[in-house]
C-alpha cells in the first residue's frame, strides 16, 4: 500500500514558514516503523509548487492513501480544493485529514468530503487504520463500521449518517514526541527551507556574539521541548490536556545531532508555552552552556 503525507498551505505565498513539519514527519515516521515502507512527504507548504504540478505529483504517484496536515483553520480553503481534485483524479484514493483543522471534522466530512479525520495525536491512530485500510482494499463505502469504531482518535460518517468519534488515543510518553528523523525533510522537501541562516530571527544581528569567528557559516534550526499549554483559554483549540515536557536530556541529544549533521549552531525553541516549568528550565540552563550554542 502506498501512502503520502503531504502538508497543506496555510499562508500567503511569501511567508512560508521555517518551521518543520513536524507533525506530518512524526506521522510518516509511526507508519514507516509499523512496516509501511512505501510512505512518502511532500511538502506542499514549503516548497509551494503551482497547483497543476501538485496534480500531476499525485497523477504520477498514484498514492493509494493521501493524509493531509491541517495545522489551522488558514487551510481549510485549500484543503477542500485538495480532497475534490484528489476524488476527482485517484477515485480510489482514500483521504485522510489530521492537524488541529481536523476539530471541525464534519464540515471536513460532509462538505470537503474528507473520507475520515484523525483527532488528537495521529502516531497510533493512522498505523491502526492503515492496517485497516490494507486488510480492506481500496476506497470503498462498504466500510466495517465495528472496525472502525475500534480505532480511536478517528471521525468518519456512519450507517445511520452521523459523525461518529471513537474517542482518543493515549497520549505519547514524554521521550517519544519531536524524536523525529531528518532523512525525512531531505528526502521529501528542500531542507534548506528549514535548516537556515540565523540572520532570519534579527535578534541574533544584534547579538555580539553571534559574529564570534568560531561561529562563522554556523546554521540555524528549530526544535520544540514541549507539547501541550499550562492555560483553559476559552478561544483556543488544542487536543492535550496538560502540559508535557520532553526531558532535558533528549534535548541536548537532540542539538548534538544537529550541530554534527547540519552545523547547527544556533536555535530556535518553537515552544508555545516556554518557561512553564522553572525546574525544567534550571536543568535545561546547566546543561545546554557546555555546547556553546546561541539560542
Amino acid at each position: 500500500m502506498k501512502i503520502m503525507i503531504c502538508t497543506s498551505r496555510i499562508r500567503p505565498d511569501g511567508l512560508q514558514t521555517v518551521f518543520p513539519p513536524y507533525g506530518s514527519m512524526a506521522i510518516l515516521q509511526a507508519l514507516v516503523a509499523a512496516g509501511y515502507k512505501d510512505t512518502s512527504l511532500f511538502d506542499i507548504d514549503g516548497l509551494r509548487p503551482p497547483y497543476r504540478e501538485i496534480v500531476a505529483h499525485f497523477q504520477r504517484e498514484r498514492p493509494d492513501v493521501v493524509g493531509i496536515s491541517g495545522v489551522v483553520s488558514t487551510a481549510y480553503k485549500f484543503i477542500k480544493r485538495l480532497i475534490a481534485t484528489l476524488h476527482e483524479i485517484l477515485p480510489e484514493t482514500t483521504v485522510i485529514v489530521g492537524g488541529n483543522v481536523a476539530a471541525n471534522s464534519e464540515i471536513l466530512l460532509r462538505v470537503a468530503k474528507a473520507d475520515y479525520c484523525v483527532i488528537g495525536e495521529g502516531e497510533r491512530t493512522i498505523v491502526e487504520l492503515a492496517n485497516y485500510l490494507h486488510t480492506k482494499g481500496g476506497r470503498s463505502r462498504r466500510d466495517d463500521y465495528q472496525a472502525l469504531r475500534g480505532i480511536k482518535g478517528l471521525t468518519f460518517i456512519d450507517e445511520h449518517d452521523i459523525v461518529a468519534l471513537t474517542g482518543y488515543q493515549p497520549d505519547l510518553p514524554e521521550d517519544q514526541l519531536y524524536d523525529l528523523d531528518y532523512d525525512i525533510l531531505e528526502r521529501g522537501t528542500d531542507i534548506n527551507r528549514y535548516i537556515i541562516e540565523p540572520w532570519y530571527y534579527v535578534g541574533f544581528a544584534h547579538d555580539e556574539r553571534s559574529f564570534e569567528p568560531h561561529r562563522k557559516g554556523k546554521k540555524l534550526a528549530t526544535l520544540i521541548t514541549t507539547k501541550g499549554c499550562v492555560a483553559r483559554c476559552t478561544f483556543c483549540h488544542r487536543w492535550d490536556k496538560g502540559i508535557r515536557f520532553v526531558p532535558v536530556d533528549l534535548v541536548i541529544e537532540r542539538i548534538k545531532r544537529l550541530e554534527k549533521r547540519y552545523n547547527v549552531g544556533f536555535i530556535s525553541f518553537s515552544d508555545e508555552n516556554w518557561g512553564s516549568s522553572r525546574k525544567w528550565n534550571d536543568e535545561f540552563l546547566e546543561k545546554i552552556a557546555p555546547l556553546d550554542i546561541l539560542w
